[in-house]
């Protein structure tokens, strides 16, 4: 269970912040998850061996990461709503080490932040994260080949990105590979998906509870079947003490056969990039301090409606007084280096400026 609030000035109650993930509004108090799972997990890698998984995501969160075309329009934006944001099979084989054949709908492979609030180590996401540069979930098939205990390989086909089943969406790649070192300090993961990642026919005035960007709002010119995206994301993780832990995520795609959108892709060619850090130091068992800063490149406004430079930073804490209860305070900066693009209630150009202040906290409870 988590619920937030995220205080920014700028901004009156109930306001927007800018395409930020989970904390989308601003000066609220938030439900943003009650996570339910049931599951079988496979228990004998000796022999054949089945499971299952059925997540269930209630409260804000499930309009930021639901599927496009499964419960649309359902719930109001920023509202307590429902997504079954994971369901699906798995079957065991033992060869060759042991493969893993999963179908149906999973979180995808891309990335360090998940969607699951426990999963990440800040209450706000980095913005290629938040952007949607990369997909959360997907429906389709998806195998893990164990080579060694120490590396695993993963190719399957999936229908798109946060898409439910379309023919608009034809089945595209999804894949990467994981390697751990021998004295599990260190975790190396490159994933590439490549294919068609239609949007909606046309964008209404918000999607999944996301405020979305001017220039999209009700243009028919948008992204056709023939559109296609290739995404190469890679996420290093290193163990440096038993107390400081580096992590690095970098971000790089590119899109063709694209209807132009915006005058800067007039070839209908886009592409965006991003690099972030974040360092963790557990000060006691109980306390550990999180520094993150990202640049990120949107470089033709496709996913923002801004061609610009994104960068942000932000510092946290994760308190624990107990294993099932954590509380997270965090600061944020986000600033655009050419553009205006955060909302600012006296700002005098369109309510619009280049940067944005946040002061976030969000309380989780496991069960």
């Amino acid at each position: 269970v988590e619920a937030n609030y995220t205080a920014n000035p700028q901004v009156g109650v109930d306001g927007k912040n800018f395409m930020l993930i989970p904390n989308s509004l601003a000066n609220a108090f938030v439900f943003q998850q009650l996570y339910l799972v049931f599951e079988q997990k496979i228990k004998n890698r000796d022999q054949i061996d089945w499971g299952f998984r059925v997540d269930n995501l209630f409260g804000a969160d499930s309009q930021n990461f639901h599927d496009i075309g499964l419960l649309d329009k359902t719930f109001a934006p920023n509202t307590f709503g429902y997504d079954p944001v994971q369901f699906y099979g798995e079957l065991h084989l033992p060869i060759g080490g042991g493969i893993d054949i999963r179908g149906g709908r999973f979180f995808a492979l891309p990335g360090y932040e998940a969607a699951t609030a426990p999963g990440r180590p800040l209450l706000s996401t980095t913005n290629m994260f938040s952007f949607g540069a990369h997909p959360y979930t997907q429906f389709g098939v998806l195998t893990t080949w164990h080579i060694t205990d120490r590396f695993e390989l993963s190719n399957g086909v999936v229908n798109g990105w946060n898409h439910w089943i379309s023919d608009r969406n034809p089945w595209s790649y999804a894949g990467g590979f994981n390697w751990r070192s021998k004295n599990e300090r260190t975790n190396l993961t490159f994933t590439l998906n490549a294919g068609f990642t239609q949007f909606a026919r046309v964008f209404p005035d918000e999607v999944n509870g996301v405020p979305t960007p001017p220039q999209l709002i009700d243009n028919p010119r948008l992204p056709q079947r023939s559109s296609n995206t290739t995404l190469f994301t890679t996420v290093l993780t290193h163990k440096w003490t038993d107390d400081l832990t580096m992590v690095i995520e970098a971000d790089f795609a590119i899109v063709n056969q694209l209807a132009p959108l915006l005058p800067s892709m007039p070839e209908g060619h886009a592409s965006y990039y991003g690099l972030a850090g974040w360092f963790l130091y557990a000060f006691t068992d109980k306390v550990t301090g999180v520094a993150r800063a990202e640049v990120f490149r949107d470089n033709n406004g496709l996913l923002t409606g801004f061609s610009d430079n994104f960068y942000e930073s932000t510092l946290g804490l994760i308190y624990k007084p107990f294993p099932w209860l954590w509380f997270r305070p965090e600061t944020r900066f986000d600033w655009a280096q050419f553009t205006r693009p955060y909302y600012d209630d006296n700002a005098a150009d369109h309510y619009r400026t280049n940067f944005r202040l946040t002061f976030g906290f969000d309380a989780i409870f496991i069960f």
